[in-house]
């Protein structure tokens, strides 16, 4: 009787048990995945999730195999994916821009991207090379896990670990009150937080921050190539 008992609940279990999706993440603790994750499992006819990080090679091989259900990627990685995994399919849920602000008195109006690279990564310290003043620049960007990060980090600084000089943000808001605040300060942060008037945002390139061309726009994609993402991607567009 025990061991019929012991059947009909592995017969059960099997029966009954949860469907897991399997997820890689490119970005590495996406947030917007997270809470989308997190919102889902608590739904009644809950799914159970597995987020994993990723390389884009590995997340890539994993899919093309049918190991995991989807990817979570970067605009900056998503052509690499496409050569890699034959009839990727993919979605754009999000988009983040950051801005590069300074004093509304300093006379720079335009950077580089290449200049940008070597202030938040240690080798430029001064104006001098921008607008023939001596005063060393304060430079403050997002912290790890604030809203810009993935953008200062992947399209600014290539995955370079920031200049020890460079003031890590604890909050999104931050970084542009320090530009306020500082006649002498250049700072990242992202686009739609511009809380005054005594800053301005600089362009990069030449492109301002509404051009297509714009080099520090960072848009997060769902790929796939069979399972249709319909919960995940509804829930993240509407975040």
């Amino acid at each position: 009787m025990r061991y019929l008992f012991y059947l009909f609940l592995c017969f059960s279990y099997s029966t009954f048990a949860v469907e897991t999706i399997r997820i890689y993440d490119t970005l590495g603790n996406e947030p917007n995945l997270r809470r989308t994750v997190m919102k889902l499992a608590l739904a009644p006819d809950a799914t159970q999730y597995e987020i994993v990080n990723a390389s884009t090679a590995d997340a890539a091989t994993a899919l093309a195999d049918g190991n995991i259900d989807f990817i979570i990627c970067g605009s900056d990685n998503l052509p690499e994916l496409k050569k890699k995994v034959k009839k990727l399919q993919s979605a754009q849920y999000g988009v983040e821009t950051l801005a590069v602000a300074v004093y509304l008195t300093n006379r720079v109006d335009n950077i580089s991207l290449k200049a940008l690279r070597e202030v938040f990564g240690g080798k430029t310290i001064a104006w001098r090379d921008f607008n023939e003043t001596g005063y060393m620049i304060d430079k403050a960007a997002p912290g790890e896990g604030v809203p810009g990060w993935f953008t200062f980090s992947r399209l600014l600084l290539n995955h370079q670990v920031p200049a020890k000089d460079v003031y890590a943000c604890s909050t999104a808001l931050e970084p542009l009150i320090i530009a306020s605040g500082r006649h002498h300060a250049m700072t990242c942060a992202l686009r739609a937080l511009r809380p005054e008037l005594s800053i301005k945002f600089l362009k990069v390139d030449g492109f301002t921050l509404d051009s297509e061309k714009y080099p520090l726009t960072l848009s997060y994609y769902l790929c796939w190539v069979k399972a249709v993402p319909d919960k995940i991607l509804q829930e993240l567009l509407a975040q």
